[in-house]
């Protein structure tokens, strides 16, 4: 535990898991050129996994307002820092969670708890396919553990007011919200 602590990794980690919490920058031209290597290994996993295609509104740019109808959503946060710095936000709506736990273990989430790792498990799988997707363009990129939110309120409090491009995209009619800022 004391060489852990010590670790050229920690101190490096440490270093970098800022870049969630870091001011507003702009929406650059290097940030939207990232943008489908984002959108589709995001979309491609979701699809591969559970079988529903996937239909995409236009990108827009946008303040992270988070005003949706309700609070029934999940969400995670991934910090990404290299060539170029930023965050990706993901917003489930709990019945396309649901749909989800359903597709891959056979039941229904049924508390928030388990709504949370199903989000947790996906934020993961994406962060891997899309080093992968960076990978193959030559883009170096790190990314942080995903963060995950059970309700809006506690994500609005680390991106309220934040430039993003916003992709909002349904799963057999359930939202699902794509941000990178």
């Amino acid at each position: 535990e004391e060489d852990l602590m010590k670790s050229e990794a920690l101190e490096e980690a440490k270093k970098n898991m800022d870049v969630i919490y870091k001011k507003q920058k702009k929406i650059t031209k290097e940030l939207v050129n990232l943008l489908p290597y984002f959108v589709n290994s995001t979309i491609e996993t979701i699809e591969l996994m559970t079988g529903i295609e996937a239909k995409k509104e236009k990108p827009e740019l946008t303040k992270m307002e988070l005003d949706l109808n309700n609070n029934s959503f999940v969400s995670s946060s991934l910090g990404f820092y290299g060539d170029i710095d930023g965050m990706v936000v993901l917003i489930f709506s709990e019945k396309l969670t649901k749909k989800i736990s359903q597709i891959l273990l056979g039941e229904e989430a049924k508390t928030k708890e388990e709504l949370t790792d199903i989000v947790a498990e996906f934020a993961n799988i994406i962060v891997g396919n899309t080093k992968t997707e960076f990978a193959k363009h030559d883009v170096e990129i790190h990314m942080t553990l995903p963060k995950v939110f059970d309700d809006l309120d506690n994500l609005k409090s680390l991106v309220a007011e934040k430039k993003a491009i916003e992709v909002k995209f349904y799963f057999d009619g359930e939202e699902f919200y794509f941000y990178l800022t």
